[in-house]
């Protein structure tokens, strides 16, 4: 049996609810990117507050898989 799940999760890009490294889903989401499980994040207003929360979160994500795809949904 070959499990697909991980190479599927490699490909898609996810939103996720919180905005400090210290919530749960964000730390689950940080999980997932060390263990290159998703190809992706898209940030949402949900998940910005300021510039330097936003400059934190985004650097701990960076340091989870440098190579992971880092969009933001802002109209």
């Amino acid at each position: 049996n070959i499990n697909f799940a991980p190479l599927i999760g490699s490909m898609l890009m996810f939103g996720f609810s919180g905005h400090s490294v210290n919530d749960e889903q964000v730390q689950n989401f940080l999980e997932y990117s060390y263990k290159k499980l998703l190809g992706g994040i898209i940030l949402f207003a949900r998940n910005i507050n300021d510039p330097k929360q936003l400059k934190e979160l985004t650097q701990a994500f960076r340091k989870s898989n440098p190579s992971l795809i880092i969009a933001v949904d802002q109209e």
